[in-house]
C-alpha cells in the first residue's frame, strides 16, 4: 500500500500536467 499511492499520484500529476 505504498507504491499504489505513489502510482496514483504520479498518474494524476502527469494527467494534470498534460491537461494544462
Amino acid at each position: 500500500m505504498k507504491s499504489h499511492h505513489a502510482d496514483i499520484i504520479i498518474i494524476m500529476n502527469s494527467r494534470w500536467s498534460l491537461s494544462q
